[in-house]
């Protein structure tokens, strides 16, 4: 049997809140002092999916690099993305012409 939560503005917001920030939902039931399961059921009736990615700055290896073609900076997704997605697009770097 499942027990339904009261869907107080506070909690709704502060479900929200907590998975913009990328929180799990067991993560979220702790600190707000409820079972994971009413966390689920509250996320559920905002809408939001289970887990939210993490965005893309915040994987590993990513960071701003200096495109070795055009030199402008540029998100890297790891250490051997070296040129930017405009200078993939050219001609030089299709036909692999060395620089």
């Amino acid at each position: 049997m499942t027990t339904r939560v009261t869907l107080y503005p506070w909690l709704l917001a502060a479900v929200a809140k907590a998975w913009e920030d990328g929180a799990s939902d067991v993560a979220t039931a702790h600190a707000l002092g409820l079972s994971p399961s009413s966390v689920t059921q509250v996320r559920r009736h905002l809408g939001l999916p289970p887990a939210r990615p993490k965005p893309v700055t915040e994987r590993p290896g990513v960071k701003a690099r200096r495109c070795l073609m055009c030199t402008r900076s540029f998100t890297s997704l790891g250490a051997g993305n070296r040129v930017c997605g405009n200078c993939k697009q050219t001609r030089l770097w299709q036909a692999g012409v060395a620089f």
